[in-house]
């Protein structure tokens, strides 16, 4: 788009077109039905004073008509004054904004010193305290001319926003980069407000105390081998493990008594000593397998 192409986007705009369209369509008229009621109207009654002060109301309007028009053509062929040794954004405009996606448009000259291998255009907000809005640039434009004007159109996820509350953003900067590297950057007002995604309240961390685990239920077969433990003390085939072996409803079985005894000693409650003389260990409690057998009171039940 050349100066002169340009100057009738921002110029002649639809809504100024169309004025002088309905100007133009009801002055018409107008001069259509005077011109042949000249004569008519000199020998009406009408004085001549009258009629030359109507006449004179509809000349001004048309020359105040060509005017504007003649200094519209002028100010077209008038070259916008344009810096062709500088990088620059301009005519930044918002197109579309909804809850997904934000599209915008900005005019650009890039002057090629760079050449024309990875540079592209990317974009950042801003608070009004100049602080950076942590907001992705998703959709940056790659750079396909120099020494031209052009545009770019680009469009925004407005789901990027990384923030955990809701910001407003005063500025968008626009920036030229080449290699990741920017060389060229300005900023354009834009006031838009963003929402996280996925905002999650802030609980207050409140400290509870928790009580201590339970130990684990034992079942009552190896309550009865500590018990006996406990009662005869020193050797686990004793006369007391037996009998209170037998008060469970089963005959002590050897096989059983070695294998739950392994057991206890996993769980930390006896402690196991091998005997050089007695085919089954020696076997103790543990300070663990006390406090079970006092807190539980099962020495005082029994």
């Amino acid at each position: 788009m050349d100066a002169r192409e340009e100057i009738k986007k921002t110029l002649l705009t639809e809504p100024l077109k169309k004025l002088i369209g309905y100007i133009l369509a009801l002055v018409s008229p107008l001069l259509l039905a005077l011109i042949p009621r000249i004569r008519d109207l000199i020998q009406s009654a009408i004085s001549f004073s009258l009629l030359l002060m109507i006449t004179s109301v509809l000349l001004s309007g048309l020359l105040l008509l060509a005017a504007y028009t003649y200094h519209l053509r002028k100010k077209i062929k008038q070259p916008i004054p344009f810096n062709e040794n500088e990088n620059r954004f301009f005519d930044f405009r918002m197109t579309s904004d909804s809850s997904n996606w934000m599209e915008f448009e900005v005019w650009y000259f890039y002057t090629g010193t760079l050449g024309l291998d990875d540079i592209w255009i990317h974009y950042s907000f801003f608070k009004a305290n100049g602080e950076w809005l942590p907001i992705d640039s998703i959709s940056p434009r790659k750079i396909m001319v120099s020494k031209i004007k052009a545009i770019a159109k680009m469009a925004h996820n407005n789901q990027s926003y990384k923030g955990n509350e809701i910001q407003i953003s005063t500025e968008i900067e626009i920036c030229m980069a080449h290699n990741h590297t920017e060389f060229h950057c300005q900023r354009f007002p834009l006031v838009k407000k963003w929402i996280p995604k996925n905002p999650e309240p802030e609980t207050p961390l409140i400290a509870v105390d928790k009580p201590a685990p339970k130990p684990p239920a034992l079942e009552e077969i190896k309550i009865l081998i500590l018990i006996g433990i406990a009662r005869g003390g020193g050797s686990c085939l004793i006369d007391e493990i037996a009998e209170w072996f037998e008060l469970s409803g089963e005959p002590l079985n050897p096989v059983k008594l070695d294998r739950h005894l392994h057991d206890l000693q996993k769980q930390g409650y006896v402690m196991l000593h091998q005997s050089p003389v007695d085919m089954f260990p020696g076997c103790s409690l543990t300070q663990k397998g006390r406090e079970y057998l006092d807190d539980n009171r099962l020495l005082d039940a029994t």
